[in-house]
């Protein structure tokens, strides 16, 4: 990943707010110039009211005077007011706007396997820290640029008066700005240093939560009585991250007892020199005023400028991790390709070679398959578990790509086409899915109500047996699932959750058909009857399946017995239990487990002994 600095930072993060809102750089640049010139006038308005009260001056004049630096007063303040409150206000949106949407567009439509790899995800999820709150990453960084600039075009607008009458005051206060700056520097080394030791436990700490108030977890917790370990585990974490930050306080702290001792040192020296030049009578009053406020003013400004660039040192880090989050680079074309609408259907799937390997893992899932699916054929993947039967479900739905090997539609190249496109032409259904918090309709056609195809999404409720219970419900399918959003909201069973999500396969009516153990939360009698439906929305397409069930993969012309990531075996079910001692040993196996003790099992169970 790369490294960038923190000026770099700031000038991406002001990018986008010109992106957003060009006027707020307009507003920038007021705000920068109204701080300091009414941080001058004050300055100016107090040395005249000294000058008043110690010199001769006719009345008519000095209120006057004061009018007219009252007034700039005014307007001065006004103009600060506004722009920092505009700049700011600009700067969130433009956070929520710009870049909120920047990264939630790139993880909708980045890679699968830009997504599901854990160095990745952490990768994609610490771009998102950026994007947490008004004053951290992109956002603070917006807030720091004006108030940068404001310190160090006061500290040198100030630095300059200063040098002309008091340079020995400049010595102390570049010395405090030095070291301002060198123990910030440690300060800062030490969060970067710990950062990844704060985050995993911040991550611990987040998933805890997300654990005890999950209504999943919420029967097990009772249950197993789990509060005395999420008490003691909370307690770890917290005393972990709090001596954390107690040595992070106290190494900015040291800081600000720097300075301190400068400040000290600076009002020391300001008065030694400049008392004796007003007892003297070298400078008036009113100029003794003006230098204390100049010399004030300064430290004020370095103060500022400091804890600024302290800020921005802070945050660059984050932003980092933005930016190189929206460069992982993908796999798949995102760009032109074949066209889809030119591929003569049903399609025919060929695996040439193919080999696979997760990021980071010592041996292939999948070593050298070779298989040609027909066109319009009816495929069963079977084995036991850790065979790759998913893994090649997601290679063959191009969520990822073959480490070696090729897979080509048609005798096309799968990377030949744009991703998209190639994704409009499968139907999947995965066992590890579950429904948007939205409605029931939502969640089936994928899209808004009045993008919806209203026939479609009633033929594919029906289709998938959801018909009768979504007629049930007080909203109909404009019920919302789980009660994130809607207190009147349900919660669907597993095997009601399953033909939803078939539902959701049938309205996508695509040519390919893939459904990763799409009974596996149902019943002996629904499976058989959903299984039938498959049959008929099959006719005329090409389809996969992957079950544990082999007497469930009857219907299907070929199964494809996979083992240790090879294809073991593969023809009808009868010629399987010939040829294949595997695949016999594990149909007689479930076999044998559904017809034990027949008569003290339910009924379902009973049916299904008696259908193998």
């Amino acid at each position: 990943m790369r490294k960038r600095s923190w000026i770099s930072n700031v000038n991406y993060c002001l990018h986008d707010l010109w992106l957003y809102n060009k006027k707020a750089i307009f507003a920038l640049v007021i705000e920068v110039l109204t701080n300091i010139s009414s941080a001058v006038l004050t300055i100016f308005l107090t040395y005249f009211v000294v000058q008043s009260l110690t010199v001769s001056t006719t009345p008519a004049s000095y209120i006057s005077l004061i009018s007219i630096l009252s007034a700039a007063m005014f307007v001065s303040t006004a103009l600060q007011i506004w722009s920092s409150s505009y700049y700011n206000w600009e700067s969130t949106f433009a956070r929520c706007y710009i870049s909120w949407l920047r990264m939630n567009t790139k993880i909708l439509r980045t890679d699968y396997q830009n997504v599901e790899p854990r160095d990745k995800r952490t990768a994609l999820m610490k771009g998102f820290q950026a994007l947490d709150s008004n004053w951290v990453g992109i956002e603070s960084l917006m807030k720091q640029a004006p108030l940068l600039l404001i310190g160090l075009i006061g500290m040198i607008v100030y630095a300059t008066i200063t040098a002309i009458y008091v340079p020995w005051i400049l010595l102390v206060m570049v010395f405090m700005l030095i070291s301002s700056i060198l123990w910030t520097a440690w300060g800062n080394a030490y969060i970067v240093r710990m950062r990844g030791r704060s985050e995993k436990d911040y991550t611990r700490a987040y998933e805890l939560n997300k654990d005890v108030t999950s209504l999943t977890n919420a029967k097990d917790v009772r249950s197993y009585q789990m509060k005395p370990w999420f008490d003691g585990a909370y307690e770890i974490l917290s005393k972990r991250l709090f001596d954390l930050q107690i040595k992070t306080n106290i190494r900015l702290f040291a800081g600000e007892v720097s300075n301190n001792i400068f400040l000290f040192i600076r009002d020391l020296v300001a008065y030694m020199l400049l008392l004796p030049q007003v007892i003297n009578g070298e400078i008036s009053l009113s100029t003794f005023t003006f230098l204390i406020g100049i010399v004030a003013g300064f430290s004020a400004w370095v103060n500022s400028f400091v804890t600024s660039f302290n800020k921005a040192h802070i945050d660059s880090p984050l932003v980092t991790d933005y930016r190189n989050a929206l460069e992982i680079k993908d796999v798949f074309n995102h760009n032109k390709g074949l066209d889809v609408n030119s591929l003569q259907k049903p399609f025919k799937i060929s695996l040439n070679h193919v080999s696979f390997r997760y990021p980071g893992a010592d041996k292939d899932v999948l070593h050298d398959v070779n298989l040609e699916i027909k066109p319009g054929e009816k495929i069963a993947i079977v084995g036991n578990n850790g065979a790759g039967k998913t893994t090649l479900i997601k290679l063959l739905c191009g969520l990822y790509q073959p480490t070696e090997g090729t897979i080509a539609i048609n005798d096309h190249d799968i990377k030949e086409f744009n991703i998209d496109d190639y994704m409009s032409l499968i139907s999947a259904l995965f066992q590890d899915v579950h429904p948007l918090a939205f409605t029931v309709k939502m969640n089936v056609t994928c899209c808004l109500d009045e993008d919806a195809d209203e026939k479609k999404f009633l033929d594919a409720i029906e289709r998938a047996g959801l018909a009768k219970r979504i007629s049930e419900l007080p909203n109909k399918e404009n019920t919302y699932i789980s009660q994130e959003f809607d207190l009147n909201g349900i919660q669907l069973s597993g095997g009601e959750t399953q033909k939803l999500l078939l539902a959701r396969a049938l309205y996508k009516n695509a040519p390919l058909l893939v459904l990763d153990e799409p009974t596996a939360a149902l019943d002996p009698l629904s499976e058989e009857a959903m299984y039938k439906e498959y049959l008929n929305f099959t006719k005329g397409n090409t389809s996969i399946f992957i079950s544990h069930r082999l007497a469930s993969t009857r219907f299907c012309d070929r199964i494809i017995y996979l083992a240790n990531g090879t294809i073991s075996a593969t023809g009808t079910h009868e010629e399987l239990l010939e040829k294949s001692k595997d695949y016999r040993e594990m149909f007689d196996l479930q076999a044998k487990y559904y017809r034990e003790e027949k008569g003290g099992e339910d009924d379902g169970q009973a049916k299904v002994g008696s259908s193998i």
